[in-house]
């Protein structure tokens, strides 16, 4: 008996660091601010760095992604989005738990927080794991733009429904909407038509090609967001 109390209370104690721990990293991800020492805040958008930056270009970034966001109707000023410049490599390895080879992440539906993995502020330009350039051009904003799409498309369909939702979709809207403005609908016709590269960079995840299939129903076939989310074609249809 002696011995059972022992392991009950080694196996409490183990329990109670755990939860301490798991509590303690959820905070974390919940506030990270306090391991980001430089920001800038532009109206519902809160834009925060471990590096220095320019708060003049912060918050021209900033107004560009207001303006991609506001071409959705999902998209509403009362809520606070925070994105996170994660430019050290300790950051990017903490925040980036979930995928640590993506450039973005929002980890909805825990928060509306955003983070990156770096940045040049003053060139509008995301700063990749590996140092390379993006593959097809995008600016800091366009990523921006994208990770809270997603988070505005699980706030309309719902947690359940959200990770139901097609690759082509999920990954398609998200990046229609950091597209806007840059985003030529008959340049990438002509590309899908004749078979270009760029249809099919990345390989994992072709976004021109989603963005293209996602802006003709939207576009042309003049659908609602809600009836693309519901839609049950798939991307061969």
């Amino acid at each position: 008996r002696a011995i059972n109390r022992k392991i009950l209370r080694i196996l409490f104690t183990s329990g109670v660091a755990l939860a301490v721990i798991g509590a303690l990293g959820l905070a974390l991800f919940l506030y990270p601010q306090p391991l980001f020492a430089w920001s800038v805040q532009s109206d519902n958008l809160s834009l925060y760095s471990d590096l220095p930056f320019s708060p003049e270009a912060g918050r021209t970034v900033l107004e560009q992604v207001k303006r991609k966001l506001a071409t959705s109707p999902l998209y509403s000023t009362q809520e606070h989005y925070a994105i996170f410049i994660c430019n050290t490599v300790w950051r990017r390895t903490l925040f980036f738990i979930g995928d640590q080879h993506a450039g973005g992440l929002v980890y909805y539906p825990l928060s509306t927080n955003v983070f990156l993995s770096g940045a040049n502020m003053e060139d509008n330009r995301l700063i990749s794991r590996s140092g390379l350039p993006d593959v097809l051009g995008r600016k800091l904003d366009h990523f921006m733009a994208h990770e809270i799409a997603h988070d505005l498309t699980g706030q309309a369909v719902g947690w359940p429904r959200y990770q139901a939702l097609p690759v082509w979709i999920r990954e398609g809207y998200a990046e229609y909407i950091g597209s806007q403005g840059v985003f030529d609908y008959g340049a990438s016709l002509e590309a899908f038509r004749t078979e270009a590269p760029v249809m099919n960079l990345p390989a994992s995840i072709p976004y021109r090609r989603y963005t293209l299939l996602v802006a003709y129903l939207l576009e042309k076939q003049r659908w609602t967001e809600q009836q693309l989310f519901a839609t049950t074609l798939t991307q061969a249809d």
